[in-house]
């Protein structure tokens, strides 16, 4: 388990493997077995020694990997942390499904990243997010991690570790906050498959947005939504993410509180583009108490299509599903069992409030004369 006395040790191991034992064992294992060849005449003593010297070698080796080395167990999870280190695992998981993942500097223009502007993301570098190799840590449950270039931060079932310098810091899940934007790029680069195209735009434009033709070439490029997360925490924590996939992105905020209300779609201006086969959901005029609150229980935003609906009740019925469970106490059962009547609940009162309005669309009379 992480404690202080952990941390401490983590950040006092030694981080590099110490040459001079092998080197001296090696030395010393070649003298003996060419003194023992020369004078004794003797190569099969002096393979022995030889060989004796080597699995010296190997074995201090390992003596020192095995110190560099922190194991963390973790055999009995009380429920709530057993939950809360599922929730996240799958929060992570989703979000590595991403085609692509930038590390966004920390320019101002970079920080201040909201919906509704349009940036050239000039300033920023691949990251990744995955089950990583831990620095000095092995434990016995799969930890996923965010890769960030200048630092990593890796999901533990009862906290956060950061490591930066070759050091760890470690914050707890109420202090780790993350924030969601989707925000729009001109992007010069290959598309990614899972984003979205919401227009197009020159290179070079006028202030009515035409094209300038003092520029040659000035070639059209799109304009994509993506998904932005603005990661915090204690110790200076400070993480941007450029997501491909903004429905991944928005979901894995959710995970960690973030409150959503409404879709990526929803904080975007229309654009003549849309009309290039890009579907939207429809918007209700009015929401019923009890559909807002089952958008609620499954995390989604007002205006949200059935599709993603439904795949945000199977990432929740995936989570707190009875054969997740089936090993851990009978009260972290219990919560999971009722967890999940929650969310069929709720996805059964969406399910029926959009089978009401598709019954009401279709009956409704064309418009036009007689």
């Amino acid at each position: 388990m992480l404690t202080r006395r952990t941390l401490a040790r983590l950040n006092e191991r030694p981080k590099e493997i110490n040459r001079l034992p092998l080197m001296v064992i090696g030395a010393v294992s070649l003298a003996l077995g060419g003194a023992l060849y020369i004078l004794a005449s003797s190569p099969l003593l002096a393979l022995a020694t030889l060989a004796a010297g080597v699995l010296g070698g190997l074995g201090t080796y390992k003596a020192q990997k095995a110190r560099s080395i922190t194991p963390l167990i973790y055999d009995d999870l009380d429920g709530d942390v057993a939950l809360r280190f599922a929730a996240v695992g799958e929060a992570c998981k989703d979000l590595s499904s991403s085609e692509r993942i930038w590390h966004l500097s920390d320019s101002p223009e970079q920080r201040t990243l909201k919906a509704g502007d349009t940036y050239f993301p000039s300033e920023r570098e691949p990251a990744r997010v995955g089950l990583l190799e831990i620095p000095g840590i092995r434990a016995n449950v799969p930890i996923w991690g965010i890769d960030a270039g200048d630092g990593k931060i890796f999901f533990f079932p009862e906290g956060i570790l950061i490591y930066r310098n070759e050091r760890y810091d470690g914050i707890s899940y109420k202090s780790f906050k993350v924030g969601f934007d989707p925000a729009r790029f001109f992007e010069e680069e290959a598309i990614p498959e899972d984003a979205e195209i919401i227009g197009r735009t020159w290179r070079y434009t006028k202030g009515d947005g035409s094209p300038d033709r003092r520029y040659t070439p000035n070639p059209q490029i799109p304009v994509i939504l993506y998904g932005v997360l603005h990661i915090s925490g204690r110790s200076g924590l400070g993480v941007r993410l450029e997501v491909s996939n903004t429905t991944a992105a928005a979901r894995f905020a959710r995970a960690f509180g973030a409150r959503i209300r409404r879709s990526a779609h929803e904080e975007q201006p229309s654009t003549a583009s849309e009309s290039d086969g890009q579907e939207r959901a429809p918007h209700a005029a009015e929401e019923t108490e009890a559909e807002s609150a089952a958008r609620e229980v499954l995390g989604v935003a007002h205006g949200a299509s059935m599709a993603e609906i439904t795949t945000a009740y199977k990432k929740l019925a995936l989570t707190y599903h009875p054969d997740k469970v089936a090993n851990l106490a009978p009260e972290v059962r219990e919560f999971a069992d009722q967890k999940m009547k929650e969310i069929n609940a709720a996805y059964a009162e969406l399910k029926l409030q959009s089978n009401s309005r598709s019954t009401v669309s279709t009956r409704e009379p064309a418009g036009g004369g007689d």
